[in-house]
């Protein structure tokens, strides 16, 4: 018997391999991905990085989550320009983003904040 006949007679066991097959893939990414959210949670994110860029500045922030700061880094040609000591702590920030010349940090739980930097500003008056 052909196998190539009885796959245009029946095309049921062609479908269903396929279905098995994607539903694997769908399964085996599935689990990946929450391995890798399990193994992280709970330790402090370091290193966070966003880019500053408005008018009349083009930095990088970096927070150090460990030692509460923030590093600030020219964006063009990458030299360090100051850091600033975050009071309110970087020890649970997730991520940050900077929107209408407000930076934000998003806490390990998923809630958003608004970090107030007092010497951002200085900073911003200071720095070229």
């Amino acid at each position: 018997m052909n196998p190539v006949a009885s796959i245009r007679k029946s095309p049921w066991p062609l479908a269903v391999g396929m279905l098995a097959g994607l539903l694997v893939l769908v399964l085996g990414s599935v689990c990946v991905t929450r391995s890798q959210q399990l193994s992280t949670s709970g330790q402090p994110a370091f290193n966070t990085v966003v880019h500053w860029h408005d008018v009349s500045h083009d930095w990088l922030l970096v927070a150090d989550g460990p030692a509460d700061r923030l590093s600030v880094y020219s964006a063009v040609d990458g030299r360090p320009l100051g850091q600033l000591h975050v009071q309110r702590g970087l020890r649970d920030v997730d991520a940050m983003a900077q929107r209408d010349g407000r930076l934000f940090v998003i806490d390990d739980d998923g809630r958003q904040s608004e970090l107030e930097l007092p010497q951002l500003q200085l900073a911003a008056a200071s720095i070229p």
